[in-house]
């Protein structure tokens, strides 16, 4: 009997992707539910996919016991240990480590792999499903990059800091960010009027932040506090 697995944020996501990857209709297979999925923290960090087994009828499916995948061991990250200064390729290893670690817990398939080291290190998250955790505006992708940093921190690795990446979005991120700020510092020139962007993270303000900096006509600044930070864009004094 012909079965795929299939995950989603629920049960009948999960179901209906496995539907358009067989090409069938929900009367035309057996649906096992392997995990119904959990929600975590703020609907982020922590949060298990649904996974479910669907296969192709008339054969009735054989009843397969299931085991559990082993958890992995990730260290208390509210533990503090001595700084010890670590070479930026070992801090590198134990940082996709680290994150494979946390996308096992999160129950996302995705291979984490070491995209550069150098002022930081890049690691990048490829797959199938690796697109489900960058969430909206990146929020997700934010959260894990900040987790993955604190666990380095309490484990007293110093040295360059990760940045985390899933199918590119943070190169793209950056570009639609940068045509975002041209296309508004010329508005405010134009119009001799300043503009109030929408609430971002620091790593996107500062994107906006240097790519207008060498800008003669306008300036830049944040406004607000956290997570509401804004940044404005104005005419240069």
């Amino acid at each position: 009997m012909r079965s795929i697995e299939s995950v989603g944020r629920t049960v009948e996501e999960a179901i209906d992707e496995a539907l358009k990857k067989l090409q069938v209709t929900r009367d035309q297979v057996q649906v096992e539910v392997i995990d119904e999925g959990a929600k975590g923290i703020f609907g982020l960090i922590g949060t298990k996919l649904a996974r479910v087994r669907v296969s192709l009828k008339p054969v009735p499916q054989e009843k397969v016991v299931v085991a559990p995948p082993p958890r992995p061991t990730i260290s208390d990250i509210n533990n503090e240990a001595t700084p010890v200064t670590a070479q930026p390729t070992e801090k590198a290893s134990w940082g996709k480590e680290f994150l494979q670690q946390l996308l096992d817990k999160m129950g996302v398939e995705g291979e984490v792999n070491v995209a550069g080291v150098g002022d930081v290190i890049s690691l990048s998250i490829t797959g199938a499903n690796a697109g489900l955790i960058i969430g909206h505006r990146g929020q997700t992708l934010d959260a894990i990059q900040y987790i993955t940093n604190l666990a380095a921190s309490k484990a007293g690795l110093e040295g360059p800091k990760f940045v985390v990446d899933a199918e590119n979005y943070r190169v793209r991120r950056q570009k639609t960010l940068e045509q975002l700020a041209e296309r508004l510092a010329a508005k405010v020139i134009s119009r001799r009027r300043k503009a109030i962007l929408d609430p971002m993270s620091p790593q996107e303000r500062r994107v906006i932040h240097l790519y207008l900096r060498d800008n003669p006509s306008v300036c830049t600044y944040s406004e607000g506090k956290e997570p509401n930070r804004r940044v404005i864009i104005d005419l240069k004094k």
